[in-house]
């Protein structure tokens, strides 16, 4: 029923009025609201729906309310008919009596008075204008119908032209977006190759022995390098970037198994074939079938076992244990460790024809973190990104003291020790830029003070004894800063007290070493050992840099090394002249 302050004549002519009014309209957001605000305006409807469609169904659904759900079955009666429906009462309606039990949208909102009318070309229907009042019966007549019919057609050209407009927009916003990964994916691919992260010159040799030597054939591979340097992400690389990269990839660290159940993680048992094994269980080798098996930490298997493996490479099939019967495989296996294997085989603690076989394969080997620049930087910065997001956090920027520090640091832990110094960085630090008081002691590198006034009182008997076990034994090839053979043994602070320790180290430790031990007793001890080595052969280069004002040859005298071991050891660790320099 039409608002009856409007005759027929006036409200066509209202009607006419309003379509030259927004029929040059291309924006969909401005001239849908206008009709639907039209419509409610003459009729009495409680809801008003504007629905366009694509190919791919609904492209734009707008009302006048949140709830965007309409009757489907009207709707597709409208859509396949391109008739006008009207209902007095869409519940009690015999032509929607085949779909009432089916249909919970008409019972759940309790639709009244209905009207639909089809939005369409000549030859389809790609919309519909729907109204609906959940109130009253019998609101909507025939006079509603055509109402809204004539509105539908006046408005469908423009309608039109919005909804191409509208799709063009989205399929540019598409393209735009797809090019945007493209882009980033390129990148990323700039910064690294596969899985892995970096362009310095040591990481970029690994990705043209990767690509060159192994994506194209399904050669056994081994992986070398220091603890933390990115085995398995070089590993998963070669799988992807291989043609089983639709196979399964499964990983083995043999460094976390014991002997007992080593085995049978790999080669699987049968049912009965020691006391808990109630049923028969795939190893990771036939897990891995048609695929690829990383075996990390190869070095750490037992002998009999090594022979075991060996007859899997040689013969391609295994037998699980406690079974008989052997079992075909076809596996690319990738062995990784951070071990001289050679110098294992020669010790008799690895076998030889394992060592052989293993090495007759494909070698990749990773540089430690340490050579790879600013690589260190890219790397920090990715897991800066990682961590702020697993913590809720913005943590985004390094800043340029940040960074020399861990340029200069020399990484014993590698990679590994990296993820662990960002993520304690975006735990502690109190804005979005990281300096050097988020990173953790024993990496600043900052100058000591003077042990005779606020460090020395700061230190326990614990970490003082650290330093007095430590530094005496570094001392003993050679003599530095005036001291004597009388201070190049550390028992001789046995069972004195903290005082004349205290009082030791303050002549022995040179002001200027850069190196902070008291941190070192917070971390695990191959670690600690490790960095506390290569923190003093670092710091020991620099000291006497220092002394002699960057004069190479005469630093190498007094390290009793030759020059070209310096200037190795120096680029080692990334010296930089202004650090040595005054």
């Amino acid at each position: 029923m039409l608002d009856s302050n409007l005759n027929q004549e006036k409200l066509y002519l209202d009607l006419f009025s309003f379509g030259q009014s927004i029929f040059a309209s291309v924006d969909i957001d401005q001239l849908v609201p206008e009709i639907l605000q039209w419509v409610v305006a003459r009729t009495k409807a409680e809801r008003c729906r504007i629905i366009l469609y694509g190919e791919e169904g609904a492209l734009v659904n707008r009302g006048n309310d949140a709830d965007p759900k309409v009757s489907s079955k009207i709707v597709e009666m409208v859509k396949s008919s391109h008739q006008v429906f009207v209902s007095a009462n869409a519940m009690e309606d015999e032509r929607l009596q085949e779909s009432l039990q089916k249909s919970q949208t008409i019972f759940r909102q309790k639709l009244l008075s209905v009207a639909c009318a089809p939005i369409r070309e000549p030859h389809r229907v790609f919309g519909v204008v729907y109204i609906d009042n959940r109130d009253e019966q019998a609101v909507f007549d025939d006079n509603t119908g055509q109402l809204l019919q004539a509105l539908a057609d006046l408005m469908s050209a423009a309608l039109k032209k919005s909804l191409e407009n509208t799709l063009r927009r989205q399929q540019e916003a598409d393209r735009l977006k797809s090019e945007l990964h493209e882009l980033r994916k390129e990148i990323d691919d700039l910064k690294g190759y596969g899985e892995m992260l970096g362009t310095g010159a040591a990481i970029q040799k690994v990705y043209q022995d990767i690509q060159k030597k192994t994506i194209n054939n399904t050669a056994n591979v081994l992986v070398t390098g220091e603890s933390g340097t990115g085995k398995e992400l070089a590993a998963r690389t070669i799988h992807k970037k291989g043609s089983r990269f639709q196979q399964p990839f499964v990983v083995i660290d043999c460094s976390t198994l014991n002997e007992s159940t080593i085995e049978s993680e790999l080669f699987g048992h049968e049912k009965g074939a020691f006391t808990d094994a109630r049923e028969r269980k795939p190893g990771l080798i036939e897990m891995a079938n048609g695929g690829t098996l990383f075996i990390d930490e190869i070095g750490n298997i037992h002998l009999e076992l090594q022979q075991k493996l060996l007859r899997v490479l040689e013969s391609k099939a295994l037998y699980r244990v406690g079974g008989t019967a052997p079992v075909a495989v076809d596996v690319r296996f990738i062995f990784a460790t951070n071990e001289n294997l050679q110098e294992l085989a020669a010790k008799n603690k690895f076998r030889k024809d394992l060592y052989y076989r293993i090495t007759e394969g494909v070698h990749i080997h990773l540089p430690p973190l340490r050579e790879r620049g600013n690589d260190i930087l890219l790397i920090a910065g990715k897991l800066l990104q990682e961590f702020s997001e697993k913590n809720k956090k913005r943590v985004v920027n390094l800043a340029a003291p940040a960074q020399e520090i861990l340029l200069r640091y020399a990484y014993p832990g590698n990679v590994r020790e990296l993820r662990r110094l960002m993520l304690n960085a975006v735990l502690d630090a109190k804005e979005d830029t990281v300096h050097p008081q988020d990173l953790l002691p024993y990496i600043r590198g900052e100058a000591i003070p003077s042990l005779e006034t606020d460090f020395a009182p700061n230190l326990t008997k614990a970490q003082a004894l650290l330093y007095a076990s430590y530094l005496p034994a570094a001392y003993r090839t050679s003599f530095i800063w005036g001291i004597g053979a009388e201070h190049q043994d550390a028992d001789r602070f046995k069972d004195q007290d903290d005082a004349a320790i205290l009082k030791a180290i303050q002549h022995e430790l040179h002001e200027k070493i850069i190196i902070d031990l008291k941190s070192a007793l917070d971390m695990p001890l191959a670690i600690a050992t490790e960095a506390v080595a290569t923190a003093f052969e670092r710091n020991f280069i620099i000291a006497k840099l220092m002394e002699t004002n960057g004069k190479v040859l005469d630093a190498a005298q007094k390290c009793h090394v030759d020059k070209k071991t310096l200037i190795n050891k120096a680029k080692k660790y990334g010296l930089k002249k202004e650090w040595y320099v005054g």
